[in-house]
């Protein structure tokens, strides 16, 4: 990746032999739920790391009542709260 480069590996056993290829300069995004399960190079490469807090009761309920309102659904404010919780105040697909 430093090198904007990568060696595509043709053939197997003694007749393998790399070829070179450059890439044009890019920019690598990773995001994880799971950063201490990743090897600690590939984190190195990393030049800016950033962390972002799970949404709180008040903004999970906010996006789940959203959500719900566009789908023409009129949902109580207990049962937008019971969503919200049982979403792990993560917004996925199958929350709403």
């Amino acid at each position: 990746m430093e090198d904007f480069r990568v060696d595509l590996i043709v053939g197997t056993g003694p007749e393998a032999r790399a070829l070179p290829l450059d890439l044009p300069r890019f920019t690598l995004i990773g995001a994880t739920t799971r950063a201490g399960r990743l090897a600690r190079p590939l984190l190195d490469r990393f030049s800016l790391k950033l962390y972002v807090d799970r949404y709180n009761d008040a903004e999970m309920a906010a996006i789940v009542a959203q959500k719900a309102q566009g789908k023409d659904l009129s949902l109580s404010a207990e049962l937008v709260s019971i969503l919200a919780a049982h979403c792990r105040y993560t917004p996925r697909k199958r929350c709403i």
